[in-house]
């Protein structure tokens, strides 16, 4: 894809518009600027290989980054992947697939391998856009690039296909994110109560899954839920650092989503609501899609 798809788009540009503001990880995207070569790591629970991206865009505020997937692999460059050379500013000859363009959150971004300019990379998005018209104004002096693909039997069209696929698994948390823009997600009461985690196969991939869905989506439990939950001590503090720090990380961002679910600033009453839960427990109906916490996709109800 040359363009971030308009539905994208659209999310992303209501949930700048709204009060609330992604905090997670702050401190580590200040540094990451538009023309950055970085590395893209994936969140704990997904299951792929980092990758290099080149920065097209930031929203330091959502905590999004508008990113284009990097190789180096010249030999398998096709007519949508622009060669960038090694005296451009980059470690060494790179290929940006500019058809394989999405949104990662920003904390995804690691290390910084090079940087291009401004100039270079708006050349790069504007021969990009052209692809598909009037090219002939881009000299092969500017933009290099490889040969069109030809067919299934050609070597590079697996290559493409398994980068497109790293590319969706890198990016699919944020995507999903930008989508649920609106969707509040009810909690299994097991997830609030630090005793039920030592029934999980992996509490601490779960455990960090947890922290960063409370940081990305809207949570919320129904007020017998939060009876049950006082009643039965699940906020003392204590239990939850018994867990660790990450036990502390969930207690902390337990606070907003309790005191929003008590005082009614937010509502599962109120537009879509999915249901976030564990695969070992109890299955709810009544959901219209539901999260279980350690596997990579939502599924329906």
């Amino acid at each position: 894809m040359n363009e971030v798809p308009a539905v994208l788009k659209r999310a992303l540009a209501e949930r700048r518009a709204g009060e609330g503001t992604l905090s997670i990880h702050r401190e580590d995207t200040a540094g990451v600027i538009v023309g950055d070569l970085r590395i893209v790591t994936p969140l704990a629970h997904q299951q792929t290989d980092s990758r290099i991206v080149l920065v097209l865009g930031v929203e330091e505020s959502d905590g999004f980054a508008d990113v284009m997937l990097v190789h180096s692999a010249t030999e398998f460059a096709t007519d949508h992947d622009a060669i960038v050379l090694a005296d451009c500013s980059a470690p060494y000859d790179l290929v940006v697939q500019t058809d394989l363009r999405s949104v990662v959150w920003t904390f995804q971004l690691g290390s910084r391998v090079g940087n291009l300019s401004v100039e270079f990379v708006d050349t790069i998005k504007r021969w990009a856009a052209d692809r598909g018209g009037d090219a002939a104004s881009y000299s092969e002096a500017v933009v290099h690039h490889g040969t069109r693909l030809a067919g299934v039997l050609d070597r590079r069209w697996e290559f493409k296909e398994s980068e497109g696929t790293a590319l969706r698994q890198l990016a699919s948390d944020c995507i999903e994110a930008l989508l649920d823009q609106g969707e509040i997600w009810r909690v299994h009461p097991s997830l609030l109560r630090p005793e039920q985690w030592d029934h999980f196969d992996d509490a601490e991939t779960v455990l960090g899954e947890f922290v960063h869905w409370s940081a990305t989506r809207e949570l919320s439990v129904d007020d017998d839920d939060l009876e049950l939950l006082l009643d039965v001590g699940a906020l003392d503090i204590d239990a939850w650092f018994g867990l660790g720090d990450l036990g502390g990380d969930v207690f902390s961002s337990l606070q907003e989503v309790l005191l929003n679910s008590a005082t009614g600033v937010s509502g599962v009453d109120v537009g879509p609501c999915g249901w976030l839960t564990a695969t070992h427990l109890d299955p709810t109906e009544g959901f219209g899609t539901v999260r279980y916490l350690g596997t990579e996709e939502l599924v329906k109800s």
